[in-house]
């Protein structure tokens, strides 16, 4: 997976290249909850919480790097 970002119209998208695909995913407005930053396409996301994790999801994938170690 190869993380990148691009100025948008409303803050800055995530542009992930993975296995030959690429996606630009807008960031998402803050929930209430655990604090993080989301960016999604409504069918892939990129979740980045705090304990430096990030996460990508989609239907055929499920890749995490972080604090306690890698799931690829």
């Amino acid at each position: 997976m190869v993380l990148s970002f691009a100025e948008a119209a409303n803050g800055i998208d995530a542009v992930i290249w993975l296995h030959g695909a690429t996606y630009r995913l807008p960031n998402q407005p803050p929930r209430q909850g655990p604090v993080q930053v989301v960016w999604s396409d409504g069918e892939h996301s990129l979740t980045w919480s705090p304990g430096v994790q990030l996460m990508w999801m989609a239907s055929d994938a499920h890749l995490m790097c972080g604090r306690g170690g890698h799931k690829h």
